[in-house]
């Protein structure tokens, strides 16, 4: 067993040299207990009293009685055993978690919101709690903000890799569960309305954190918060806010996840649908996955079954493109599905005075998976689905333009949920 020396900063440790250079770089954080972007190491060989920087490529030349000298610095480049995948708004961070004594068993990957990555070994016996104390010290984020799934099963505190039958290889997800909804609302008049109410209520689940026009949330019974616009509609869809005077063509809410209320069981009676885990068919026979090519003109066509106009389309295709670019550059497929409106209303009530004939609340769920990783619903098969009635939708009067409608639509990216 070869030994050699490291040394940061003011201290230094003999230890058995690990078996690679992203597995030293481990070591140190745990030894050091120092977590940075990265080091520049110097090496200082046993024959020679010249110290030179060591490059990641040179590292299986380390042997018996080495030292080395760690400096903070820019992030090197790992041997290949990182995984440095990033979303677009939720990234990982390497670290070793403990119990490093039990044999390695899995990979635990973590997602959350510090910008810098993430990844370690876990062992069978590693707990949840194991794991969310670590991402606790990493990220400075609560546990009780934390998702750690395997499989999309929710580990608890008490729950290990060997006990929800993990193997090697295997991924173990932490996410912060921070998920954004982001719908908007048109109202579609064919005579001038002076005057209408619209009002949307929050479930617990989660709460705004973007309102245009500009409006105050105002905090309900049982944390359901709640906001109002005041508007005049006329029958070109231009709205005017009477509070703040601005003329807009929809008004928009956006939400993120809480963590205040359980968000197990994913789904009941009371929550068909729960923003906190915002659960649809990855896999099986009747699971939505489309390549990006195929994706874009499919849900192009949905969009125009559910009745969103030449001018709300590309409205939804452009907030959207950049999440769909991103997964389709990852080399994954898109999984996605629309919420059941009744589903949708029990946690986001919409109220609109005077009351419109119809209503069409249109929330897409979208996620990345693996190509080829299961059985799924062919194009032809997706292009068969009458997707306003399967959210309960009423299309025909969506069309009829001398009716009062409202048309809502919007979505969020699931991240692994």
């Amino acid at each position: 067993m070869a030994i050699i020396c490291i040394t940061f900063g003011e201290r230094r440790r003999l230890i058995a040299r690990p078996k690679s250079y992203q597995a030293l770089v481990q070591k140190v954080w745990e030894v050091f207990d120092v977590y940075v972007e990265g080091f520049i190491i110097y090496l200082t060989s046993p024959t020679r009293d010249e110290e030179v920087e060591l490059d990641p490529s040179a590292y299986d030349a380390i042997s018996d009685g080495f030292s080395l000298r760690l400096t903070e610095g820019l992030d090197s480049s790992s041997d290949g055993e990182t995984d440095n995948k990033q979303s677009d708004d939720l990234t990982v961070r390497e670290v070793e978690l403990d119990n490093p004594s039990q044999p390695e068993l899995t990979n635990a990957s973590g997602r959350g919101l510090d910008p810098n990555p993430f990844r370690t070994w876990v062992t069978a016996l590693t707990t949840g709690a194991d794991l969310g104390k670590k991402c606790e010290q990493v990220w400075g984020m609560p546990r009780n903000e934390q998702r750690i799934c395997f499989e999309g099963q929710r580990m608890s505190d008490e729950d290990t890799p060997g006990a929800l039958e993990a193997e090697p290889g295997n991924n173990i997800e932490v996410d912060t569960g921070r998920y954004d909804g982001k719908p908007a609302i048109f109202l579609m008049s064919p005579v001038r309305l002076d005057s209408a109410s619209v009002q949307v209520t929050l479930s617990p689940h989660w709460k705004f954190s973007t309102i245009y026009p500009l409006v105050e949330p105002v905090l309900q019974n049982g944390n359901w918060s709640s906001v109002s616009w005041q508007v005049s509609a006329d029958p070109n869809g231009t709205l005017k806010d009477a509070a703040t005077g601005v003329e807009c063509s929809y008004l928009y809410w956006e939400a993120k996840t809480t963590s205040d209320i359980p968000a197990s069981p994913r789904v009941s009676s009371e929550y068909p649908f729960n923003p906190q885990c915002p659960d649809f068919s990855r896999m099986g026979r009747n699971a939505c996955i489309l390549p990006f090519s195929d994706f874009i003109p499919y849900l192009d066509r949905t969009l125009t079954m559910l009745t969103l106009s030449p001018v709300m389309r590309p409205e939804f295709m452009v907030y959207w493109l950049p999440k769909f670019q991103h997964i389709r550059d990852r080399g994954y497929d898109i999984a996605f599905d629309f919420v059941h409106q009744a589903a949708f209303e029990k946690v986001a009530k919409l109220s609109v005075d005077p009351q419109p004939q119809t209503v069409a609340r249109i929330f897409l769920l979208f996620d990345e998976t693996a190509k080829g990783g299961s059985e799924h619903l062919s194009l032809a098969e997706l292009d068969a689905i009458d997707w306003p009635a399967k959210i309960g939708m009423d299309a025909d009067g969506m069309r009829d333009q001398e009716a009062f409608r409202v048309l809502e639509w919007g979505g969020m990216q699931t991240h692994g949920f």
